[in-house]
């Protein structure tokens, strides 16, 4: 007996081993099992037996999953061109195997091939996020880097500001975002630029007030005849009565100074205000800022003369760059010129063709375009054999010259574009998915 503790000891070991060389047995039985259901569906699958091919397959991979036969099965949906089909796989392929690039692979070449370029961003979105990396996406994702669709058609459009734009149909004049969402229904005569939550409007009664971004009348200006609002800087803004322009304060109500035949916006401190044949300019008391004057004075869409402190002035046919003391900025003067929408370039032409300089006065891109309106979020547009497109910061070409005209670009990535007389919203895809 007392050898009988040594026997149990190697009655565990010979049973283990047996059920070991059993689980063994096992896995062969079932590898071999795969194999044989594998290639069974390749044999299926080359004879055109699709239905089978199918039930073999599915039958493969409930017994081993892997992304490989997945993709395998992914692309024999492809090759009998069930694309609805094929899209659900790999939109599955990329949820059961969120961190395999190939899954991504698969299902942005389905989208793409479709055309389908908002799911193609938001693909990316998620892969990104993953901090996942392969040169085929990245290949993709340059390939589409600067396609664009369409949102709504309109009459004419004015300028962005404060996230909204001015937008006329029918003859009416209402407001929509930067996505171009209607926000405020067209029912005006006239529509000016939001400014600190407010807008100057003329109604379709003649009558003239500030509303808000909802459209509602806020604000109405007492004791005097409001023909036309600017728009208002610093609580202050211009009053056209019918006869001449004067500059009101918001919040007391009252004519603060002026009378004066054309003016300009109070931004930056600084008006433009015309007299007769001339301009000057002056601060936000009425006090003019130097003794010259001026044949002409630049006002962009919003009516403002001066936009990160530079303005531009015309004396004798020529224009040339001030500072906000009415100091001249270098001696180069211009054709032409745009304001400053950011302070990454301003458009200015010299004989024939426009180029851009920086705030300096320095030249960042040489004059060579047909017409150019001034850089905003990184791109400017530029006329190309009559036709409008947009260049980036180095002057290579982003969107092809195609449109008849063309506004500046929003921080969301849209534009109002122009063709054959009606304006719509251009919507970069990688912006707006």
């Amino acid at each position: 007996m007392k050898h009988y503790k040594f026997l149990i000891p190697l009655l565990l070991v010979v049973l283990f081993g047996a059920s070991v060389y059993s689980l063994s047995g096992e896995k062969v039985e079932l590898k071999q099992e795969y194999n044989q259901y594998l290639e069974q569906a390749r044999e299926c699958r080359e004879q055109g037996i699709q239905v089978d091919a199918l039930s073999f397959y599915n039958q493969a991979l409930t017994m081993e999953p892997s992304l490989d036969l997945s993709l395998e099965i992914g692309d024999y949906y492809l090759e009998l061109e069930d694309s609805d089909e094929a899209l659900s796989w790999g939109e599955s392929l990329v949820e059961s195997y969120p961190k395999e690039s190939k899954a991504y692979e698969f299902l942005m070449d389905l989208y793409l091939n479709t055309e389908n370029y908002v799911s193609c961003y938001q693909l990316y979105d998620k892969f990104a996020d993953r901090e996942l990396s392969s040169e085929a996406i990245s290949k993709t994702m340059s390939q589409i880097d600067n396609l664009y669709y369409f949102s709504g058609e309109y009459q004419n459009v004015g300028a962005y500001s404060s996230g909204l734009c001015p937008v006329q149909s029918d003859d009416l004049w209402g407001y929509v975002d930067q996505g171009g969402s209607q926000v405020v229904q067209t029912q005006f005569s006239k529509a000016g630029p939001f400014s600190e939550t407010l807008a100057g409007i003329t109604d379709a009664e003649g009558n003239s007030y500030f509303i808000d971004s909802a459209g509602n009348k806020k604000r109405v200006v007492q004791g005097v005849s409001a023909k036309e609002l600017g728009m208002i800087c610093g609580g202050i803004f211009p009053l056209y009565d019918g006869g001449k322009w004067g500059y009101y304060n918001l919040e007391e109500n009252k004519h603060l100074f002026g009378e004066y035949d054309q003016v300009s916006a109070l931004q930056d401190g600084i008006a433009a205000v015309k007299e007769g044949e001339t301009w000057s300019l002056v601060n936000s008391n009425g006090e003019k800022i130097s003794s010259e004057t001026y044949d002409g004075v630049i006002l962009d869409e919003k009516q403002c003369v001066s936009s990160h402190s530079r303005i531009f002035v015309e004396k004798s046919l020529s224009f040339q760059m001030l500072d906000a003391s009415g100091n001249p900025i270098g001696n180069q003067t211009f054709d032409d010129a745009r304001l400053f929408i950011d302070d990454s370039g301003a458009a200015v032409k010299v004989g024939e063709v426009w180029g851009f300089i920086d705030t300096n006065g320095n030249w960042q891109m040489e004059a060579q375009y047909q017409n150019a309106r001034s850089f905003s979020n990184g791109l400017a547009a530029v006329q190309i054999d009559g036709k409008w497109g947009f260049i980036d910061r180095e002057g290579k070409v982003i969107i092809e010259a195609v449109f008849d005209d063309a506004k500046d670009f929003t921080s969301s990535g849209t534009v109002f574009v122009c063709e054959d007389g009606v304006w719509k919203l251009l919507k970069l895809y990688k912006y707006n998915h």
